[in-house]
C-alpha cells in the first residue's frame, strides 16, 4: 500500500496539460478549453483508477466524462468521435467486469485521439517523453517506471502521439518487473506486461494500441490485487 500511496502525487504531477489550441490554427476559447480540460482530468483519473484495479473509482471518472456531452467552438464536426467516446465511457460506468471496462478505457482514449487528429488540435504537455533517471535499487523503481510508461502510452492514444506511445512501450519492454520471489501469478502477469510492451513497439494503428492498452491494464490491476496493493 505504501508504494501506491507514494505514487499518487507522482502520477498527478506527471500529467499537467496546457491546452494551447483546440482547433486548427487558432487559440482555444474558454468555452472550448473547459470541457476539454474536464475530459482530460477525468480521463487521467479513469486510467489511473483502472491501473490500480479500482473499478469503483474508474466508474465515477467515467460518469464524469459522460456528463460532458458537447464541446463548443470547434472548427470541425466532432460529434462522431465524441459520441464514440461517450459510448465507451458509459460502457466503463456500467461494466459488468474489469476486463470489459479495461477494453472500453483503451477504446475511449483512441476516440479522443481520433478527434484531435481530425481537427489537427494542438495540445501541449509539460510531461516529458524522456524517462526520468531513477535509482534501479530504489524499492519503488519498477512501480514508478511502469506508472510513467502507462501515462505516456495513454498520452500516445489521447493526443495522439506515436512518440509518446513508443516511449511508454519501450520502457515496459526494457524494464520488466523483477519477479524473483513473487507468486507465480504475479510472475506471469509481469512477463505478459513486459511482452506486450515489446509488441507495442510495432503497433501502427490506434485500434491495436487501444486493445493492447486495455489488456495491459488488466494485468496491472491483477498484479496489484495479488500483492494486496490499493
Amino acid at each position: 500500500m505504501r508504494i501506491l500511496r507514494t505514487l499518487a502525487p507522482f502520477a498527478a504531477l506527471a500529467l499537467p496539460l496546457a491546452v494551447a489550441s483546440c482547433s486548427a490554427g487558432g487559440t482555444a476559447s474558454s468555452a472550448t478549453a473547459l470541457p476539454m480540460q474536464q475530459h482530460w482530468a477525468a480521463g487521467n483519473a479513469l486510467q489511473h483508477a483502472m491501473a490500480r484495479g479500482d473499478l469503483t473509482a474508474a466508474r465515477r471518472a467515467a460518469v464524469s466524462i459522460a456528463e460532458v456531452t458537447s464541446i463548443p467552438g470547434l472548427t470541425w464536426d466532432a460529434s462522431p468521435y465524441l459520441n464514440r467516446m461517450l459510448e465507451e465511457a458509459q460502457t466503463v460506468a456500467s461494466s459488468a467486469n474489469f476486463t470489459e471496462a479495461a477494453g472500453a478505457t483503451g477504446r475511449m482514449a483512441a476516440a479522443c485521439g481520433a478527434c484531435h487528429a481530425r481537427g489537427d488540435a494542438m495540445i501541449r504537455l509539460e510531461a516529458s517523453a524522456t524517462p526520468p533517471e531513477w535509482d534501479p535499487e530504489h524499492p519503488e523503481y519498477h512501480m514508478r517506471s511502469h506508472t510513467w510508461a502507462m501515462d505516456r502510452m495513454w498520452e500516445g492514444l489521447v493526443l495522439p502521439s506515436r512518440d509518446r506511445w513508443i516511449a511508454g512501450a519501450r520502457l515496459l519492454a526494457e524494464q520488466p518487473v523483477a519477479a524473483t520471489g513473487m507468486p507465480p501469478e504475479v510472475s506471469l502477469m509481469a512477463a505478459r506486461v513486459h511482452e506486450m510492451g515489446r509488441q507495442g513497439l510495432e503497433d501502427r494503428d490506434a485500434a491495436t494500441q487501444a486493445d493492447r492498452f486495455g489488456r495491459i491494464l488488466v494485468d496491472c490491476a491483477g498484479c496489484h490485487a495479488e500483492l494486496g496493493l490499493d
